[in-house]
This record gives structure tokens, C-alpha cells and sequence, in this order.
């Protein structure tokens, strides 16, 4: 609950800050003098700005760029990386656990208005994920297999997202941003438990919302 009233609390105040903004400059949206960064050739960085209000990753990726090619259409990228490799001793058993996950976005962006004060922007393109989890017991002893589970999974599919951008100073804007996935996905399961030998193997088409996210571009 505190992590929703904080949310609320960013997400009101960010669109009070529009309000003013709209407010302030009414009558003028469409001016040709409007100083933002949304023109050929620049690039920026995003970043979400979090519930604590410190930034991190944009789209669960560990790099979010974006490149121009006109004030109104933009290419994004992101990147995210996971690699985790561990041991715990558990007494008579000792465990290995690795894990690593990859994930791939690339967008295309369209600003209906990149003029204005607060710009609205459209943006699709494809999404895909691949995560492998492996855990192996062992007994300390004798070196013989206690448990193993293996877990493999990859998501292909496309990603739609659309939001508002205000810039703050030419190069340094806030942006609020909303969006839906839809996707195939493979998972494969191997476990050798105490019980036996298991496996299973399923597919699914998944359509799911994407959380909002509120965040700062930095632009260069």
C-alpha cells in the first residue's frame, strides 16, 4: 500500500506539472520557437524514476537509448542483462544456482506534435526474452546428485507503448509512459527430484499490460 500512495503521490504531481505547464504557455503549443531536443540526429538515455524518487532501469532493461531521424520519428532500444552464479552450503548438501537472462526492445517512436510543450508519442516494435535457470544439489560426501531442475524459457512477440514527454530544459525531459505485449512463449522444465525424474514442456500466447512508468530522459 505505501508503494502505491507513493506512486500516486509521483504520478499526480507529475501531472500537475503538465497542468501548470499547459496552463502557463496556453495559446501556444504549436509554436514554431518550442526548445526541445526532439530533432534530428540527437540521441538520449531514459531512466525510471522510482517510488524513492532514484533513478534506475527503463523497461526492466539495463540500457534504454533512443536515436532521431526526424523530429517526429525516433528508433529505442533496450537492453537488459542478468547473469547470477552462486553456492550455499545447506550442512550435508551444497547447491549451485545459476542464472541468466536476456532481454531485447526495439521501437519505433512517433511524435504527433514535436513542437509542442508536452509532445505525445506512439511507439511499437518487436520484444523478446530468453531466461535459463539451473540448480544442482549435491551431497557433501559422496559427491552424488541430491536434486537438479533445469528451467529454460523464451518470449517472442511485439510491444506497444504510448505516453507524454515535457521537457524541463532543452536537453532534459519527464515523460509518463503506458503499454500492452502480446507474445509467443516456449518453457521447458527437467527436475530430478527425491520423487523421480520429471519434465514438462508447454507454449502459450500471453497479452499483458506493461506497468506505467515515469521517467527522465537525458538527452546529448
Amino acid at each position: 500500500m505505501i508503494c502505491i500512495k507513493n506512486f500516486l503521490t509521483i504520478l499526480v504531481t507529475f501531472f500537475l506539472i503538465l497542468s501548470c505547464v499547459l496552463t502557463a504557455q496556453e495559446g501556444k503549443a504549436l509554436q514554431e520557437d518550442s526548445k526541445n531536443s526532439l530533432i534530428s540526429g540527437s540521441r538520449s538515455l531514459q531512466f525510471r524514476i522510482s517510488n524513492n524518487l532514484t533513478l534506475t532501469s527503463f523497461e526492466g532493461a539495463m540500457i534504454s537509448a533512443k536515436k532521431h531521424f526526424t523530429s517526429n520519428s525516433a528508433l529505442r532500444f533496450g537492453l537488459g542483462l542478468d547473469i547470477r552464479s552462486g553456492q550455499e552450503d545447506y550442512g550435508a548438501v551444497e547447491e549451485d544456482d545459476n542464472l541468466f537472462e536476456l532481454e531485447l526492445i526495439a521501437q519505433y517512436i512517433y511524435y504527433t506534435s514535436p513542437k509542442a510543450p508536452v509532445n505525445l508519442y506512439l511507439g511499437t516494435g518487436p520484444q523478446f526474452t530468453y531466461n535459463r535457470h539451473v540448480q544442482d544439489r549435491n551431497y557433501e560426501e559422496t559427491g552424488e546428485d541430491a536434486a537438479w531442475q533445469y528451467d529454460r524459457s523464451w518470449t517472442i512477440g511485439l510491444l506497444a507503448t504510448f505516453g507524454v514527454e515535457w521537457f524541463a530544459i532543452e536537453n532534459i525531459s519527464f515523460f509518463c509512459e503506458y503499454g500492452a505485449s502480446i507474445g509467443y512463449q516456449s518453457r521447458y522444465m527437467e527436475s530430478t527430484p527425491y520423487q523421480g525424474y520429471q519434465d514438462q514442456e508447454t507454449t502459450q500466447f500471453r497479452l499483458s499490460s506493461q506497468t506505467v512508468d515515469f521517467g527522465l530522459s537525458v538527452y546529448f
